[in-house]
């Protein structure tokens, strides 16, 4: 089973990519959510971001998408978002 969950108002900071820093920003993140059917176990897939206020410094505006490449980790999101693991 798959379930597409946008989480809003999510604290990025790309800061470790540009010297100068003010690389932060809050975006939705877009995940989807694979439940396996025979274990329960639930993989976690970062899919996209969608900027919520503009970044000069990273080059998004307000309400852009973007890629997130590997800049998500999923840990971080399960322990400020447990619902997503149904807790």
């Amino acid at each position: 089973m798959m379930k597409v969950v946008e989480l809003k108002n999510v604290a990025l900071d790309f800061g470790y990519m540009y010297e100068e820093g003010g690389a932060d920003f809050a975006a939705t993140v877009v995940v989807e959510l694979h439940r396996d059917d025979e274990t329960g176990e639930i993989e976690i897939i970062p899919v996209k971001g969608i900027a919520e206020e503009a970044n000069e410094v990273f080059g998004v505006e307000a309400g852009e998408e973007f890629d997130l490449g590997d800049s998500i980790n999923v840990h971080d999101l399960v322990a400020d978002y447990p619902e997503l693991l149904g807790k």
